[in-house]
């Protein structure tokens, strides 16, 4: 029979590897794109790869790796629980932008949406900056090379360069889909 604090201890271990952190061996967690039954748990130097089931009931211990769909992803955000800044690993975990932002938001077109100091902005996996930080209070995910941003009160479009598209004139807008969007005009 296990003791009360042994429960506890177990009962917190389960809470952190679902919050995505694991404190008792100081690795931390992404918050980046994942496959809905995958965890990533990055430790100092390496991004290290482990899947667990949705269920409470089958976790997969944190020790085994599953790297076998680094293919499917080129790169990842990551947490560090450290500093309290998110950072890019490439697919095969190596750190390839540093921790250093509030958050990051993984694209599908290898660009990344990030924020600095409560500013976002567009970055590449070099950490060029595609779109400035600080210039668009809000940048959506991008689809059909077409991305929502907010400039003052009013959403419009950005092309992958950053350059306004549609004008920055509704209230709410869509992601754009088979060429269309929908939207609500200020």
């Amino acid at each position: 029979m296990l003791s009360i604090s042994s429960t506890v201890s177990k009962l917190m271990f389960v809470i952190t590897i679902f919050s995505g952190c694991v404190s008792k061996k100081n690795y931390t967690h992404t918050d980046g794109i994942k496959k809905k039954s995958e965890i990533t748990i990055i430790p100092t130097e390496k991004v290290v790869h482990t899947t667990r089931e949705m269920t409470s009931r089958n976790i997969i211990p944190l020790y085994q790796f599953d790297v076998s769909d680094n293919s499917i992803y080129a790169f990842q955000s990551f947490y560090n629980s450290k500093t309290g800044e998110y950072g890019i690993a490439d697919s095969s975990g190596n750190i390839i932008i540093p921790s250093k932002y509030d958050w990051v938001r993984t694209n599908f077109n290898n660009s990344f949406r990030v924020a600095l100091k409560g500013k976002v902005g567009l970055i590449d996996p070099n950490d060029n900056v595609l779109i400035p930080i600080g210039k668009y209070s809000m940048i959506d995910e991008p689809n059909e090379g077409l991305m929502p941003a907010k400039l003052g009160n009013g959403w419009g479009y950005l092309d992958m360069n950053g350059s306004p598209i549609v004008d920055f004139v509704f209230t709410h807008v869509t992601s754009f889909r088979q060429g269309r969007f929908c939207s609500e005009r200020t």
